[in-house]
């Protein structure tokens, strides 16, 4: 005898396919277990009702539902049997599939201690803007030093080359004065003295007897070239005469120039 099935629902929900309807037949009698044949994902499955429920039929239609397990949403469904005991197979639509759970974000944040975290945040910038202000104020001193400094330096470089050209100038006329004492006095003393005065004849007297004439009245050359070599001051065999002026400004030249070397060579040293 057969039977049929009046299918009121085919869904998936909860991690099952849910089956419901009604079974008529002519006679009330028991069908035997059922199986949902169902294609998931490309993939061909059969599930057995849980409980191993079985289905019956009745004249004025028996009512039946079961779940098949079905853990994971299926993402694309293909035809769909049910089979009733070892002959009977009942065609299905395709189950009907709730809406995909939407994605939910990141949880909102806690506000709990918001005031709390913004006058926090405040307070650490008040102190930021401080250590800013502060950092300005030392950076515009340290250039204030600065500038000071490299002022200070420029004058005391400026003393240090005025001091030394003084120096130098001083030393230059010490130099320059000693000198010309020396050679002066290497002049002076190197001059010959004065000849002495002559001798001034005293007008004979008439009564005064006549002077006695010399022995040699009469001189010749020789006897003046003679006379006029030993009346000469001897000089150092070797020596510059210094009675004659050439030679006296050639010494004091000389001299000059050595106290000059030797000023030189002390200002070197000393500075």
């Amino acid at each position: 005898m057969s039977a049929t099935f009046e299918l009121e629902r085919f869904a998936w929900e909860d991690g099952a396919f849910e089956v419901a309807g009604r079974w008529r037949a002519d006679s009330a009698r028991g069908l035997g277990r059922a199986r949902l044949v169902v294609e998931v994902d490309g993939r061909r499955r059969r599930i057995g009702a849980q409980g191993g429920k079985q289905a019956s039929a009745a004249p004025e239609g028996a009512d039946w539902r079961a779940r098949f397990q079905c853990a994971r949403r299926p993402e694309r469904l293909g035809p769909a049997e049910l089979e009733v005991g070892g002959d009977l197979v009942i065609d299905l639509p395709k189950p009907e599939l709730p809406d995909k759970e939407p994605v939910l974000g990141p949880p909102p944040p806690d506000v709990r201690g918001a005031e709390a975290l913004l006058e926090q945040l405040r307070s650490e910038r008040a102190e930021l803007e401080a250590a800013a202000k502060r950092l300005a104020q030392q950076r515009e001193a340290a250039e204030a030093a600065a500038k000071r400094l490299a002022e200070e330096r420029s004058a005391a470089e400026a003393a240090a080359r005025a001091s030394q050209e003084r120096t130098e100038r001083l030393a230059r006329d010490v130099a320059e004065g000693v000198a010309k004492d020396v050679a002066e006095r290497v002049v002076r003393e190197s001059a010959p003295p004065p000849p002495p005065p002559r001798p001034v004849p005293v007008a004979a007297r008439a009564d005064s007897p006549p002077p006695i004439a010399p022995r040699f009245a009469t001189d010749t050359p020789r006897r003046e070239a003679i006379r006029e070599a030993l009346s000469r001051p001897r000089e150092p065999k070797g020596v510059l005469p210094l009675h004659e002026p050439g030679h006296q400004r050639e010494l004091a030249y000389a001299l000059a120039g050595l106290i000059v070397i030797l000023v030189a060579v002390l200002l070197v040293l000393l500075l």
